[in-house]
């Protein structure tokens, strides 16, 4: 049996990617990470 993959899937990963360029976009400001809630409710915190 192979061992479980781990990490963040594409999705996760172009989420954040959107939500912190959107805050670039409409607040005028960079950020170091943003939060994203996953389906399964889990809160995750993105660094660049």
């Amino acid at each position: 049996m192979k061992a479980m993959r781990w990490g963040y899937s594409t999705g996760t990963c172009a989420a954040a990617g959107s939500k912190a360029a959107l805050i670039r976009l409409l607040q005028n400001r960079s950020v170091e990470s943003v939060r994203i809630e996953l389906p399964d409710g889990h809160l995750v915190e993105i660094q660049s």
